[in-house]
């Protein structure tokens, strides 16, 4: 087996492409095993779940309606990410 991390290329930053990343790099053995570049077109990622500020210094959502009954399991990657 090659000891060069594969290339792995992510199509946009929205919430399944992060989530199916953070679990890629959940380990240190993953994290050597992938050389990952994800493109997103803008400055912004997080799809409809994204925020930011406007010119005004206002916070802009885009859509955190996404979650619908997901909660459970978002919150259980948050705890994980954060640990």
């Amino acid at each position: 087996m090659s000891s060069r991390p594969k290339k792995l290329a992510v199509l946009g930053g929205g919430p399944a492409s992060l989530t199916a990343l953070f679990w890629l790099t959940s380990t240190r053995a993953l994290r050597e095993r992938y050389d990952i570049t994800v493109y997103q077109m803008g400055w912004r990622v997080g799809g409809k779940g994204a925020s930011g500020r406007g010119p005004d210094g206002r916070i802009e959502e885009h859509g955190l309606h996404i979650l619908f009954g997901f909660y459970q399991n978002f919150f259980y990657m948050i705890r994980h990410a954060y640990a």
